[in-house]
């Protein structure tokens, strides 16, 4: 009967710690979504089309935007697209490799960039940015809440 007891326990604790590392996962592949869907608007920014999905980073799109308009400066803004997109991508992959650092630093960079929304009054992409940033809060608590249990076992 004892026996029957603990195993219940441990894989309910198992189950639970389950739980906690796919949503850790899920909220560190935010940032590939963040990277890939930016990446996407600068390849259509460069193609001179006009539409934009709105998940992307603000600052892309703004200096895409701005090298559009003025007709050149495309350099600078596809050296920062880069920096920023290759840096989500970077994040991503090391929040998945339990860096857990990365996610408040990648939050805070999101944040940042979803104020660009908020002055523009942009308010479906900064609503599309706090849900994304909610995700990605969501992971970090979840690698945080797995760190508390593997040191208290």
């Amino acid at each position: 009967m004892r026996t029957a007891v603990v195993a219940a326990l441990g894989s309910k604790t198992g189950s639970v710690e389950q739980q906690l590392e796919r949503r850790r996962r899920i909220g560190a592949r935010w940032f590939y979504w963040v990277a890939g869907v930016s990446l996407v608007n600068t390849v259509v920014a460069l193609a001179g089309q006009h539409w934009r999905f709105i998940v992307g980073l603000g600052a892309t799109q703004l200096a895409n935007g701005l090298a559009a308009r003025t007709g050149h400066g495309w350099a600078p803004a596809i050296l920062l697209d880069l920096l920023l997109i290759g840096g989500f991508v970077l994040l991503g992959y090391l929040a998945l490799q339990r860096q857990h650092w990365a996610f408040p630093v990648g939050i805070g960079v999101y944040a940042l960039d979803g104020l660009i929304f908020a002055a523009a009054r942009h308010w479906v992409g900064l609503a599309f940015h706090v849900f994304v940033l909610i995700m990605i809060c969501k992971g970090f608590q979840a690698a945080r809440q797995l760190d508390r249990s593997s040191t208290h076992a």
